[in-house]
């Protein structure tokens, strides 16, 4: 069930609602060693090019050909071939192997191909009864307009959005909260009125570069301006100074970041009145043909001066490409780096994580650990992740997943039984790619069942 936040962040909200074209589909290639490109739509069809790793192409929805089927890791791989056309080239990919952009997503919650009208999804467990969730509404630009939740054997209305003929956001109506919006050159103000009385009002201003600028909150209860925010950016549009000033106050807390050729972080400092504190500070070295990369960050609470919060270890190789990477964190270290409740160490190869060890009750004399206990081992290949836990019973799962994202099969087992529990899951597509069907089999045995509802434009 969804409930309305009115705290929303008025730059949040215009993410939500960005829209795409729905007359082509947009891909990204996924496969690490690039997808061949075949003279005809199958896998034992001559190749006549390859697309790379992270290429993006688009093809027109006629140009999505028959579905097909890959094993990789044991599971199956579903797809279409699709017909690219080139100056240069033309044949046949599957984009079983690629990741399709979505033409909508919604709160970073649903994800939707195609022109979608309206959306509803229920599930159920075996013998349980159904459970019905939610319905949403879309305008043709993919737009939310309205959203539901079910309760007492109806729909209930949660939400309600209105836009302007420019597709901005106008009106967001959400139980007893109206949120309003208004856009002049640079400037979103939003109102927000509470039972029918102004209550809260935001102002953001951004550059013409798009980074905001400024912040403001009035409350109208207190018929005065608790909160104003002022943002500074360089040149590479990183930001270099924040101040946040409270009811009205002319003194406040100020963030300054200090950066090396405009883009690496190297210093964060507050200043709040007379008192001044670093909260994080990198260093660069290099050591033979690598480069080494350490940024501590410290406590915030003004309280805690020079407690270590975290800190954080990269190694690069002499393509500057990250091949390590050391973190001590969750730590409230001592100034003399004493402890650390966790030190996770992660390995890169090509760009991609591939190893990951995570300890606990680190014990360190400076640099130098003398004592630590392995609690995690775990590995990395494409669309496979498997975890092994130290503690008592260790413990080993496996997830397996397409290059959409979406989980095929997982695997769970104790070391001390005999037992393995399997999960696979199951997925019935519509004509535009949308899962209409998700059955999840524990064991071979179907334990629960998941649907998606759409009607198209």
């Amino acid at each position: 069930m969804m409930h309305s936040n009115p705290c929303k962040t008025i730059l949040l909200i215009c993410i939500l609602f960005c829209v795409t074209c729905f007359s082509q589909r947009k891909y990204t290639v996924k496969a690490w060693e690039g997808i061949a490109i075949r003279k005809s739509p199958s896998f034992s069809a001559e190749q006549v090019g390859k697309l790379t790793y992270n290429y993006k192409f688009e093809v027109k929805e006629e140009a999505v050909g028959k579905k097909d089927i890959f094993i990789e890791n044991d599971t199956k791989i579903k797809g279409n071939w699709v017909l690219i056309e080139t100056l240069k080239i033309r044949g046949y990919v599957f984009d079983g192997f690629t990741k399709r952009d979505y033409d909508i997503n919604y709160n970073d919650h649903y994800y939707f191909f195609g022109k979608v009208k309206s959306f509803k999804n229920f599930s159920y467990h075996r013998k349980e009864p159904m459970e019905i969730d939610d319905k949403l509404i879309f305008n043709t630009r993919g737009q939310i307009t309205e959203a539901f939740y079910f309760y007492k054997n109806k729909w209930e209305l949660d939400e309600s959005y209105a836009y302007d003929e420019n597709h901005k956001l106008m009106i967001k109506k959400s139980d007893d909260n109206t949120e309003k919006y208004t856009y002049t050159k640079n400037t979103i103000t939003q109102l927000n009125i509470r039972n029918n009385t102004p209550s809260r009002r935001y102002i953001e201003k951004y550059d013409n570069k798009g980074n905001k600028i400024s912040f403001e909150s009035y409350d109208f209860t207190k018929d005065k301006v608790d909160l104003k925010s002022i943002y500074k950016f360089n040149s590479a549009n990183k930001c270099t100074k924040k101040a946040h000033y409270f009811n009205g106050r002319k003194s406040g807390i100020i963030l300054k970041f200090k950066y090396k050729k405009d883009s690496i972080l190297m210093k964060k400092q507050i200043i709040a009145g007379k008192l001044k504190r670093i909260l994080g500070e990198r260093k660069i070295k290099k050591v033979d043909e690598y480069k080494l990369d350490k940024y501590i960050e410290y406590e915030e609470a003004l309280t805690l001066k020079n407690s270590i919060q975290r800190i954080t270890k990269r190694k690069f190789n002499k393509n500057d490409e990250l091949i390590e990477e050391d973190i001590y964190e969750d730590a409230n270290l001592a100034p003399n780096l004493e402890k650390s409740n966790q030190r996770t160490i992660k390995f890169y190869k090509n760009g991609k994580l591939f190893n990951e060890l995570v300890y606990t009750n680190v014990e360190l004399q400076g640099e130098e650990i003398i004592g630590q206990t392995i609690r995690e081992e775990n590995h990395y290949k494409q669309n496979y992740t498997r975890f092994v836990r130290m503690d008592v019973p260790i413990s080993t799962s496996e997830y397996f997943y397409d290059y959409q994202g979406r989980i095929l099969k997982s695997t769970h087992q104790y070391a001390n039984t005999n037992q393995k529990e399997i999960t696979e899951y199951k997925y019935t597509f519509d004509t535009y790619g949308n899962w209409i069907k998700k059955e999840s089999f524990r064991n071979g045995k179907l334990y629960k069942t998941e649907l998606q509802e759409f009607e198209y434009y």
